[in-house]
């Protein structure tokens, strides 16, 4: 009877000791998930981030741009805001990055958004469209506040060339438009949104060509 109580004492004592090795080995298992957890989260948010935000400007992207704009559209149509189109275009960027090399025209470029985002409310979008344009998005004013916008720009760049060496001055030329949301039907958000977009290009674009004549 002795040996049997020792015996069920010893055996209690290894299933006590196994349950405990058990949960130890269960709680360093799910402390490793949990990190691969955390490492993936991240690795995700990185892919979004990627994606989303130009590495170079720490702008918006163009694919950003193509996801979203019909639902930032939708949302300020929602609220009878009008959306303003101001698109951006660097003169001189070829010639820096031919004559001084791409690092010095990435330079440029990062001039350029920095002081652009200072022109802009915190609602408001910048984009990184293509190479060496961007797109402002403005959310409410209309005619006066996209001018009220290229001219804040123009200042801020202009304060920016005086103090610059030539070789890093700042030159563009700026288009606009503006999309009232009485213009816009659900069925046809985006074609009406590329057609906007088109004007303010064309704008801009004739002002670039103003410049050259």
């Amino acid at each position: 009877m002795k040996d049997n109580y020792f015996d069920i004492k010893k055996i209690s004592r290894i299933i006590s000791a196994r349950k405990i090795a058990l949960r130890k080995s269960l709680d360093t298992k799910i402390s490793e998930l949990t990190r691969e957890n955390e490492l993936l989260r991240e690795e995700i948010k990185n892919l979004r981030d990627s994606a989303s935000i130009d590495i170079l400007t720490k702008t918006y992207t163009r694919n950003f741009y193509e996801s979203q704009i019909e639902a930032i559209c939708e949302e300020y149509h929602s609220k009878n805001q009008k959306i303003g189109f101001v698109l951006l275009d660097l003169d001189n960027l070829k010639q820096a990055n031919d004559t001084y090399g791409h690092s010095h025209g990435d330079t440029i470029l990062r001039n350029f958004s920095h002081l652009v985002s200072q022109c802009i409310k915190s609602k408001d979008y910048l984009f990184r469209i293509g190479g060496d344009e961007f797109l402002v998005l403005l959310c409410g004013p209309g005619t006066k506040g996209c001018d009220l916008v290229k001219s804040r720009i123009q200042e801020k760049v202009q304060l920016h060339n005086k103090h610059a060496p030539e070789t890093q001055q700042i030159f563009f030329s700026a288009g606009y438009s503006v999309l009232s949301p009485s213009s816009i039907k659900k069925d046809e958000y985006r074609k009406i949104i590329d057609n906007y977009f088109h004007i303010a290009d064309q704008n801009m674009y004739l002002e670039k060509k103003q410049k050259q004549q």
